[in-house]
């Protein structure tokens, strides 16, 4: 057991972390006041152009929200509510048995 919790420790500290757009060290109240979906459309602008229109997991947002708290990730009931507005459409991908389904946000034009 302690060879593979040693490999797993060093596989985690060699990865790269996940880039947040939001710096959650610049954190202040009044920026949750910008309503979720115009921090969506702020979010998929600043990505080059080709990965505007290619579909992204609920973790690909997740990841780079802030929630309402600090040090927190929105909330994946808020981000689906969000995209739906925008006009993004949720589909499930049931293409590999042995690990379920991926479902994937296809964007809408913005």
């Amino acid at each position: 057991m302690k060879p593979y919790v040693a490999a797993y420790l060093e596989q985690i500290s060699t990865e790269e972390p996940i880039p947040v757009v939001e710096d959650a060290s610049t954190y202040h109240p009044s920026a949750l006041s910008i309503p979720l979906t115009d921090r969506i459309k702020r979010l998929v602008a600043s990505l080059p152009e080709p990965e505007r229109n290619m579909p992204k997991t609920m973790e690909f947002f997740q990841a780079r929200l802030r929630g309402r708290k600090k040090g927190k990730t929105a909330h994946v009931g808020e981000i689906a509510a969000a995209l739906r507005k925008l006009g993004y459409v949720r589909k499930r991908a049931w293409s590999n048995p042995n690990n379920g389904f991926c479902a994937f946000w296809y964007p809408n034009k913005l």
